[in-house]
């Protein structure tokens, strides 16, 4: 709370507004709060220090937003970053499982597909549980493997 207090604090310093976490053009990676002021993209959190875009934007397109704009679901990268096109079997959705990563579509998060197959199950018996497919079932164990 600390950190978000700084940037909203300094975000009305340098926009010059009463209200600045209603900014449009406002996201945030859970961590820290960035903002896009004339093409370049800025962690508010870190008092205007410049972002690469190229970097944010990658995890920016990966987000899925609703008709407001407000930002709903987030398919996490489960292979390399580079790949804009990387897989969306995985996503976090915060009214889905207190917003862990799941398969899409589904409510088996990413960690119980992991935890069965540490202990000996594999994937085809796995798939065959849940009834998805095995590709599912290999990004959640990819998903959780990259995470640690």
């Amino acid at each position: 709370m600390a950190k978000i207090r700084l940037a909203v604090d300094w975000m009305k310093a340098y926009f010059k507004c009463e209200y600045p976490l209603l900014h449009p053009d406002l996201a945030t990676d859970g961590l820290e709060i960035f903002v896009s002021d004339f093409g370049r993209i800025i962690s508010a959190s870190e008092q205007g220090q410049v972002v690469i875009r190229e970097v944010m934007e990658k995890y920016l397109s990966r987000l899925e937003r609703d008709k407001h704009g407000v930002p709903i679901l987030y398919y996490p990268f489960t292979r390399e970053m580079s790949d804009r096109d990387a897989p969306r079997q995985i996503v976090i959705d915060p009214s889905i499982a207190y917003g862990r990563p799941v398969i899409k579509g589904t409510r088996i998060t990413t960690t119980m597909v992991v935890e069965r197959y540490r202990a000996g199950e594999s994937s085809s018996d796995l798939a065959s549980d849940y009834d998805v497919d095995v590709g599912d079932i290999d990004e959640a164990i990819r998903s959780e493997i990259q995470a640690a």
